[in-house]
């Protein structure tokens, strides 16, 4: 059996955006670790927290976005894991920054500096 080749179809109008981006953004490595996993996890978390009638929808949706990266070849396996870990990290850190200093009667900005 022949492995996958490691390029995009070249046909139809999606396939045109995605090239576009390309040749205007970033090229075709990806980053660790992904943000577009990152940004769903964090999404989740939200929608959990605001509308937990959502949430399984918007958790399908997100698992969806950690197999469509590394499906379109956007980002390697362990970028997604890491970005999996990381986001909750990254929202739980930030969240008790926010609580600590912008919601105290105090400048934020004298107390963070």
């Amino acid at each position: 059996m022949q492995a996958p080749l490691n390029e995009r179809v070249h046909s139809g109008f999606f396939s045109n955006l995605v090239n576009l981006a390309d040749r205007l953004g970033d090229g075709r490595t990806g980053a660790f670790p992904s943000s577009h996993v990152g940004m769903a996890v964090i999404y989740v978390i939200l929608i959990y927290r605001m509308f937990p009638k959502l949430f399984w929808f918007v958790a399908f949706i997100a698992v969806l976005i950690c197999f469509a990266t590394v499906y379109i070849k956007a980002h390697y396996f362990l970028d997604v894991i890491s970005g999996l870990l990381s986001a909750p990290v990254i929202f739980f850190i930030s969240n008790w920054l926010y609580n600590r200093f912008l919601t105290s009667k105090e400048n934020p900005l004298e107390v963070a500096f």
